[in-house]
């Protein structure tokens, strides 16, 4: 099964530095934090402004999901009434259509109002859920970093589960005593497994950094720590991080560490007769480059590799595939796993088959008139005129008597 790869972004703590599109592109889940609550179950988004809108729909375009996070720590919030989930609901659409510019794209909500004392508005939240998949329809996901310990936050997830609303939910192992070691890490999970199901839950992750000190992991213990639970349960969704920024500004040492330990996207082929496209793929080593190309239309793409001398294909985000040894050319790398999307081989038009021309048969009951004209013994050769229709062929003679 394939795994997202999920960070957390807060554009508004540090600067805005690191556009949506110029993210590393194993991260496939960008969780936009944070929606905080106003009044009467409204919530707001502080965009930060300038490109980040455009910057948003380029990442969609890349085939990222888009999720808003709502909550956070200081932010806890309740759903009283059933006016209040309609407000909320209201509010997270308006986000969406903000930041996405109202293209279409994935999508989800990811609810982090519930902590500390607070404790889940289960029912509303599963009314606000079902009805956010409804309007965007069953890909737009319902995740949760839930506290791994807290027993309200475990029937929450069954009660949503139970519903049919829930995606999956990824504890926080990190930002408290103990969560980030593996001892407490594998028996808490399997505690989770048992509730849900592994194919129902992520695992959340914070790197030790210059902003995230005290209970955080070291990028090598956390992939160590990967290996096992995905060896135990390789069912498990994913994987994220808190928090995109300051790992970038710390080495990208998630991406670089602890990412490679999750087993990668299968490619899907797409045949469209000309090319084949092989979805999820990307760069594979470390000669090839990616040539960022404009937001093209599939058709667009295809016109610009036609037009470029030995261009073997483009990957999934619109770049083409360069080589800095043998600019476009790749002959040694075949299999879609390799991040290619491949031109087809024109389809050679079928050689017909010629169809044997059929032997009329009589059975002497049906003949009522017979007149041979030319018969050929050395070759059992026969002409004849039978029921007035010219026949001619070989000579086959059956139940023969003699008289």
């Amino acid at each position: 099964m394939s795994k997202f790869v999920g960070g957390y972004y807060f554009p508004n703590w540090r600067e805005y530095k690191y556009k949506l599109q110029d993210l590393p592109t194993e991260y496939d889940q960008l969780y936009l934090f944070h929606a905080v609550p106003t009044e009467s179950g409204f919530v707001t988004f502080k965009n930060p402004g300038g490109s980040f809108n455009a910057d948003c729909v380029v990442a969609i375009s890349q085939g990222r999901r888009i999720i808003i996070s709502v909550g956070g720590a200081g932010y806890g919030f309740n759903l009283h009434s059933r006016q209040e989930s309609d407000n909320f609901i209201s509010s997270i659409k308006n986000i969406i259509k903000e930041v996405s510019l109202g293209v279409k794209g994935k999508f989800g909500l990811d609810w982090n109002n519930f902590e500390a004392h607070i404790l889940p508005s289960t029912s509303e939240m599963i009314y606000v859920s079902r009805t956010l998949k409804t309007f965007y329809g069953d890909d737009f996901v319902i995740t949760s970093p839930v506290a791994p310990w807290r027993s309200e936050d475990k029937d929450w997830a069954v009660e949503m589960n139970k519903a049919g609303v829930l995606d999956y939910v990824s504890p926080q192992y990190y930002d408290g005593p103990s969560l980030n070691t593996e001892s407490y890490l594998l028996p808490n999970l399997e505690s989770w497994v048992n509730l849900l199901g592994a194919s129902k839950l992520g695992v959340g992750l914070g790197i030790s950094s210059p902003v995230n000190t005290g209970f955080y992991w070291s990028d090598i213990d956390a992939a160590n720590c990967l290996k096992k639970v995905l060896s135990r349960w390789p069912e498990i969704r994913g994987i994220f991080t808190w928090e995109i920024i300051g790992d970038l500004d710390s080495g990208n040492r998630f991406i670089k560490t602890v990412v490679p330990v999750v087993p990668k996207k299968s490619p899907i082929p797409i045949d469209n007769g000309e090319f084949i496209f092989y979805s999820q793929c990307d760069s594979w080593d470390g000669v090839t480059q990616d040539t960022q190309l404009p937001t093209l239309t599939v058709q667009q793409l295809k016109d610009h590799v036609k037009a470029t001398p030995g261009a073997t294909g483009f990957n999934t985000n619109g770049y083409i595939k360069t080589n800095t040894l043998k600019p476009y050319l790749e002959p040694t790398f075949t299999t879609p796993s390799q991040g290619l999307y491949q031109i087809k081989t024109p389809i050679q038009a079928p050689v017909p088959v010629p169809v044997p021309e059929q032997v009329p048969t009589f059975d002497i009951k049906d003949i009522k008139d017979i007149s041979i004209t030319g018969l050929d013994i050395s070759s059992l050769k026969i002409e004849a005129t039978v029921n007035g229709k010219l026949v001619t062929g070989d000579i086959s003679i059956t139940n023969l008597q003699s008289s």
